[in-house]
C-alpha cells in the first residue's frame, strides 16, 4: 500500500547525496524534512500550504468531521504500515443485592487486534525551471507562483480520501487486512427505504436507522450523509400547508447532530454514523502536505501532494456496529 513510486524516489535522491533525504530518513520519516527553501521562498510554500488548506475544507467533509470531534488517531509518521485497534467483548450484567459482600461473578473481558492497512494518498505535477524563475521574479514580470496544478493535485487526493472513508480501497490488502469505508465495512447495519421524492419519507427512513443502531447500544450524536440527489430533495417542502422543509424536519430528529452531503454515496443511498470512536476514527500517518524534489539537472522541479492516513470503520467483538447504510431511497 506504500507508494513505490515514492519510495522509489526517496532512494534516489538518497544515492545521489541529496541532503533533504537524507533529512528524511533521520527524521523517522519527517516529511516536512523533504521541503527546503533552495527553489521556493518560505512565501511561496505558504501560499502552496494556504491552497492545500482551502480545498481540504471545501471537500474533505467526511474526514473533517472526524476530525472536528477529536475522533482521530495519530500514527506519529509514514513508518506505521498497519494500524491497530483492540475490539472489546462485553462483561455479564452486575450483581444487585442488599449484601455488598456477597461474592458477585467475575468476569473479565477479552480483547481482539484488529488492524487497518495506511496507504499514501498522493498527486504529482511538474513545473519547469522557467516557470519557477518566473515566479520567483527572476523576471520583469515578477508573477506569482501558479496555483492551477496544486489544486487540481490537492482536489484529486482529498477526493480519493473521502472516497476511502465512504467506500473502503478495493485494491488489495496488506496482511491479510483491508480497508473498509461506511459503506463495506462487513458488519454495518443495513435497511431499505422509501423514494425520498416523498417529503414524508425522509423521516420515516432515518427514524428506523436510529432504531436499527439502538437495538446494537450505539447512541447519538448521530451524523446522517446523504447521496447528492437525495440531499436536494431534502429541500423539498411539504404539500400538507406548513410550509416545513424535510431536512428541517430530519435534523430536528432526536439523536440527529447534523445532516451533511456524501458526494461519494451511490444514488439512492444514506449512512446514518453514530460519532465514537468505537465505531469510527481517521488514523494521521501525515496530513496533507507538498514535497519537491528536482531531475534533469535542475532543469525540472517535481512537486507531491500527499497524506498518509486511513478510516478506521469499527464493529465490536459482537458484530454490532454504530453505522446503518439505507438504501434504495
Amino acid at each position: 500500500m506504500i507508494d513505490k513510486a515514492f519510495i522509489s524516489n526517496i532512494q534516489s535522491f538518497m544515492a545521489s547525496g541529496g541532503s533533504a533525504a537524507q533529512r528524511f530518513l533521520k527524521s523517522n520519516g519527517n516529511v516536512g524534512r523533504l521541503r527546503t527553501n533552495d527553489v521556493l521562498r518560505k512565501d511561496q510554500w505558504e501560499v502552496l500550504d494556504a491552497a492545500l488548506i482551502g480545498i481540504a475544507r471545501q471537500r474533505l467533509i467526511g474526514v473533517n468531521d472526524l476530525r472536528s470531534r477529536g475522533l482521530v488517531e495519530n500514527l506519529g509518521g509514514l513508518g506505521v504500515l498497519l494500524s491497530q485497534y483492540e475490539k472489546l467483548s462485553d462483561l455479564s450484567d452486575a450483581n444487585i443485592d442488599f449484601a455488598g459482600e456477597t461474592a458477585g461473578e467475575r468476569d473479565s473481558a477479552t480483547f481482539t487486534i484488529a488492524a487497518v492497512p495506511v496507504p499514501i494518498f498522493h498527486k504529482d505535477f511538474q513545473i519547469s525551471i522557467r516557470r519557477l524563475l518566473a515566479s520567483t521574479g527572476q523576471n520583469k514580470s515578477g508573477q506569482g507562483i501558479d496555483r492551477v496544478q496544486i489544486d487540481l493535485a490537492t482536489m484529486k487526493v482529498v477526493e480519493s480520501m473521502e472516497e476511502t472513508l465512504f467506500n473502503g480501497y478495493s485494491g488489495g490488502t496488506v496482511g491479510g487486512y483491508s480497508i473498509y469505508g461506511y459503506t463495506t465495512e462487513p458488519n454495518i447495519n443495513t435497511d431499505s427505504g422509501n423514494d425520498w421524492a416523498d417529503p414524508t419519507k425522509p423521516q420515516i427512513n432515518v427514524v428506523a436507522a436510529i432504531a436499527k443502531e439502538e437495538a446494537d447500544l450505539f447512541f447519538g450524536p448521530y451524523v446522517l450523509y446523504v447521496a447528492t440527489t437525495q440531499f436536494g430533495q431534502l429541500r423539498t417542502r411539504y404539500t400538507d400547508g406548513t410550509g416545513d422543509i424535510a431536512f428541517d424536519t430530519v435534523k430536528n430528529i432526536n439523536g440527529i447532530e447534523d445532516v451533511r452531503p456524501g458526494d461519494r454515496l451511490t444514488d439512492g443511498t444514506a449512512i446514518l454514523v453514530s460519532m465514537r470512536s468505537d465505531v469510527v476514527d481517521w488514523a494521521v500517518g501525515q496530513d496533507l502536505t507538498v514535497v519537491e524534489w528536482d531531475e534533469r539537472g535542475g532543469m525540472l522541479f517535481n512537486f507531491k501532494v500527499m497524506a498518509a492516513g486511513t478510516p478506521r470503520v469499527k464493529s465490536d467483538a459482537a458484530g454490532k456496529s454504530g453505522i446503518c447504510k439505507t438504501t434504495g431511497i
